[in-house]
Order: C-alpha cells, then structure tokens, then sequence
C-alpha cells in the first residue's frame, strides 16, 4: 500500500514539474474568474481570465511528447502572447477599478454635501410659507432674496425664586397657547416652591420696571436675510446645486404631493463592478421631518 501511494506521488510531482506552466496559468485564471464573479469586476478581469485560461491549455500542449520542434515554438509563442495580453488586460483593469472607485466617490460626496445643503433650504422655505417649494426656481430664489426668523437671545434665567411681586405680575398676565377660558396660569396667592423657569423669566422680562437679573435676558426672534445666517451656504454656487454632480447639468427631481416633497436622482457613475447606478434624495415620505436616502448607511 505504501509503495502505491509513494509511486502516485512520484508521477503526481513529475506532472507537476512537467506541466508547471500550465499549473501557474490555471491557478492565475481561477482566481481571477473568482474574483469577476464574486466581486463583480468589470468585463477586462473577465477577458484577462480567459486569457489566462488558453495559456493553460496551450502550454499544455506544449508538454505533449509527440508534438514536433516548431509546432511547440508555435504554441510557445502563442502562449507567451496570451499571458502577456492577460498580464495588460489585468493591470488595466486594476487601473481603471481605482479610477472609477475614486470617481464615484467623489460624485457621491459631492451629492452629499449639496443634498444636505438643500435639505436645509427646504426646512427655512417650509418654516416661512408653511408649504414645500415646486420648483427650483422658487427655491433659489428664497435663498437668495428671502429673509427667516432666527432667534435673538442674550443673558440666563436668573438662580432664585420668583418674589411676590412678580408672582402677582405673572397672575395678572395670559401666556401663550393657553384656552380662552383658562386666564393665567398663577395665581397671586399661590405658594413659590421652585426656582424661576425659563417661561417665567420670559414673561418677567416685559416687566415694568424690569427685575433684577433679567435686565439683559431677552428670549426673542428677529428676521435676517437667509445667506446671511447661513454663511457657508452664501460662498456656493445655489443655482450649481439643482444638478446632479458629474452629470451634463442633469437636474435633480422636485416632486411634491399631498404635501409630501421628494428632491431625487441618479448618480451618473456606478459604484465599481455595480452596473446599477445609485439613487440618491431627500424627503419627507415617512413624517415631517426631511430624511436623506444615505443616512443609513454604515
């Protein structure tokens, strides 16, 4: 038994040594049809695959006893032509993987950013006018000429109990949001437990004359023109951001209904060995709130 065993290990070596050629072309196409499969690659690893494969064959040709002196430099040559086109093939196919890799993420990136950029437009125009902009034109030109409410705020709640004067200042005055039949929300002879709220030193600031500590509080909204409070957003160029990034000035899509908004496109590069090009939008499909399709992502 042993002596079989070592006699199918002294042919299988000698094969190995004889067709060795073949056995580098062969290991070197599996691996690259494995990873055109598994990874998706693009049609140049597929061709550098095939390549590799006929060398294989044609270098075991070349092994073959009975085959005469030029046939064998003929296949030799052959084979040397078909690694070295595979060898080509593959290196450009590497090549051409990091390019389209650092194109498509630059594209993504840049889609990201203006995306996010809009979102924020969007949320200012929706605060202002109560419904989503139909168009682009509408809302570049919001950004570009339109005022927003922000808040305009100095100073803290003071560290003290309110005192009796104050509390029959808050008993004798109606706060916001409060039912027509229900007046205020004190009354003057109520007991003071706690430390005085952000609500109350609002109210107290009105007071005449104005409570100590209060005299630089101030809880109020003024208007200031859109690219002013958005800085960042007034160095962009907002009639660049209604296009895709990459494409031939191909515009991304503004759909509302039913007060619904939906700003979406389609990258024009693939992520590398994807032939499915991504979409990407923000929108307000699932509640109020304007999500972007990526925030998911890992």
């Amino acid at each position: 038994m042993y002596t079989i065993l070592y006699a199918l290990m002294e042919n299988f070596i000698l094969i190995i040594k004889r067709y060795s050629n073949v056995t580098i072309f062969l290991a070197i196409a599996i691996i690259i049809f494995t990873v055109y499969f598994t990874k998706n690659q693009n049609i140049n690893f597929l061709i550098a695959g095939i390549l590799a494969l006929l060398g294989s064959i044609f270098s075991f040709l070349i092994g073959l006893e009975r085959m005469n002196n030029n046939t064998r430099r003929g296949l030799g040559a052959i084979a040397f032509v078909l690694a070295s086109y595979a060898t080509i093939d593959f290196s450009i196919s590497i090549y051409q993987g990091d390019r389209d890799k650092s194109r498509y993420e630059e594209v993504k990136r840049e889609s990201k950013d203006n995306l996010s950029f809009v979102k924020i437009i969007v949320e200012e125009y929706f605060k202002e006018k109560e419904e989503y902009p139909k168009s682009w034109e509408v809302l570049i030109k919001f950004a570009q000429n339109d005022s927003i409410s922000v808040p305009d705020e100095s100073g803290t709640v003071p560290d003290r109990k309110i005192t009796p004067d104050e509390l029959r200042y808050l008993a004798s005055i109606k706060f916001e949001g409060l039912i027509n039949e229900q007046k205020t929300l004190y009354k003057a002879n109520q007991a003071i437990d706690n430390n005085m709220s952000e609500q109350e030193a609002i109210a107290l600031s009105k007071m005449s004359p104005v409570p100590s500590g209060l005299t630089k509080f101030k809880r109020e909204k003024k208007r200031v023109k859109f690219l002013n409070f958005y800085q960042k957003l007034g160095n962009l160029d907002l009639e660049g951001l209604k296009y895709i990034p990459g494409s031939d000035k191909k515009e991304w899509i503004i759909l509302v209904k039913d007060k619904k908004l939906t700003i979406s496109g389609e990258l024009p590069v693939a992520q590398y060995g994807d032939n499915n090009f991504e979409k990407m939008s923000i929108g307000n499909k699932n509640g109020d709130r304007i999500e972007c399709s990526w925030e998911d992502e890992n």
